[in-house]
């Protein structure tokens, strides 16, 4: 867990569970898995504050949840590719980067968010904090993981985002 200068960031032992409901104005229900548990329920506009209070459980989120991750892009490399030996990178470090940067963009009803894999944008429009939270990870676990030095592509991250929990 390395804060922008590559120091332990203090007090990041506290699940991520327990310290989403401390951080001001969230509110966040869970499932089993690390995506949040999508109440059908409204929220308001996303905010910078919104956002900035998102990054802080996301960054949590991945940094927690490193182990899970990876073995998730591994144990897909597996099934994907018969069980051949293949190398499977991972870089949370640069996904913790990601979330850290993420802006906001104009109203998309399209979209709740996008990635590049080096700017992660979310929209303005209403979201609750579950699906804020949950659309910032998502993003932050695009372009994630190589395989042999190579990209995965779209379709196999998205089986392993919807392997971890979210509804993509």
């Amino acid at each position: 867990w390395l804060d922008s200068d590559n120091n332990t960031t203090p007090g990041m032992a506290m699940d991520y569970r327990k310290f989403s409901n401390t951080v001001k104005g969230m509110y966040i229900r869970w499932a089993g898995d690390i995506f949040p548990d999508y109440r059908d329920i409204s929220g308001p506009n996303v905010s910078q504050k919104r956002l900035n209070r998102a990054k802080t459980i996301v960054v949590r989120i991945l940094a927690q949840e490193e182990r899970r991750i990876t073995r998730a892009f591994v144990e897909f490399s597996k099934r994907r590719y018969h069980g051949e030996n293949r190398v499977v990178r991972v870089d949370i470090k640069a996904a913790i980067e990601r979330v850290r940067e993420a802006r906001l963009q104009p109203d998309n009803e399209e979209r709740f968010g996008e990635s590049n894999g080096f700017t992660i944008w979310i929209s303005r429009m209403k979201m609750s904090d579950e699906e804020l939270v949950g659309t910032l990870l998502h993003e932050a676990l695009h372009c994630i993981a190589m395989v042999d030095n190579k990209e995965i592509c779209e379709k196999d991250e998205h089986q392993v985002i919807r392997e971890l929990g979210d509804d993509c």
